[in-house]
C-alpha cells in the first residue's frame, strides 16, 4: 500500500513540522493516515497544516501509494482541488495540468479495474440484484413512460442514427438481436442481458 520513497520522506517531514509548530495563521486538519486507508479521527492521526501544505501532502500521498490505495488518493486530491464552499479560507490556485494529469490517471485506473474479469462479474451480479428488485423495475418503468411523453426527448430520439448490432451466440452469427430472439425463441431483452453478462455460462454470447 505504501512505498518507501522520497515522497514518503517529504510527506512525513511536513507532518512532523506541522505537529511541532504553533501558529495563529489559518490551518486545516489533515489525517496523517487517510480515513479511506484505515486512519482514525484520533488526535495522534491529525495534524494542522496550511492550505498549501495540505494540498502538497495530498499530492505526495498519490506518489507514495500503490494499487487501490493510489486510486483512492487520486480521488481525494481531485476532490480537494475542486472543493469549495461559501466560507472556506483556502487561497489556492490549482494548476490545470495537474488536475488534467490526476483525472486521467484516475480514469485509466478505473478502466483497468473494470476490465478485470472478477470486477466485471461483480458488476454484473450487482446490476442483476438491482434489477431483481420489483420496486426498482417499477420505478424505472414509470420514469421511461414519462420520458416518452416529453416532446424534446422524442425529437432527440428521432434524430439519433439507427444502428443494428450483430449477435454472436455459441459461434453462430445473427444479423440482429431481433433475429436472434426469433430463432432462439427468447425475449430480446434476455439475449441483450446475456450478451452483456460476464457469467461463465454466457461467455460465448456477445455483440459483434
Amino acid at each position: 500500500m505504501y512505498l518507501d520513497n522520497k515522497y514518503s520522506t517529504w510527506y512525513y517531514n511536513i507532518v512532523y513540522r506541522g505537529k511541532e509548530r504553533n501558529t495563529t495563521e489559518y490551518t486545516e486538519k489533515h489525517h496523517i493516515i487517510p480515513k479511506s486507508l484505515g486512519g482514525s479521527n484520533e488526535s495522534s492521526n491529525l495534524v494542522k497544516l496550511t492550505p498549501r501544505e495540505h494540498y502538497i501532502c495530498h499530492l505526495l500521498l498519490v506518489k507514495m501509494t500503490t494499487g487501490l490505495s493510489k486510486a483512492k488518493m487520486i480521488h481525494a486530491i481531485v476532490a480537494y482541488s475542486v472543493w469549495t464552499t461559501s466560507n472556506h479560507k483556502r487561497d489556492l490556485i490549482v494548476n490545470s495540468r495537474t488536475i488534467d494529469t490526476l483525472k486521467k490517471a484516475r480514469a485509466q485506473y478505473m478502466t483497468e479495474e473494470m476490465n478485470k474479469p472478477e470486477n466485471k462479474l461483480r458488476s454484473s451480479l450487482g446490476a442483476k440484484k438491482v434489477w431483481d428488485n420489483s420496486e426498482h423495475r417499477q420505478r424505472q418503468s414509470e420514469l421511461r413512460k414519462l420520458l416518452w411523453k416529453n416532446s424534446e426527448y422524442l425529437e432527440k430520439m428521432s434524430k439519433r442514427p439507427k444502428t443494428t448490432k450483430q449477435v454472436m451466440i455459441e459461434n453462430k452469427l445473427f444479423p440482429s438481436l431481433r433475429e436472434a430472439a426469433t430463432s432462439l425463441n427468447l425475449d430480446p431483452s434476455t439475449i441483450s442481458k446475456r450478451c452483456s453478462s460476464c457469467h461463465k455460462k454466457y461467455m460465448n454470447w456477445k455483440y459483434v
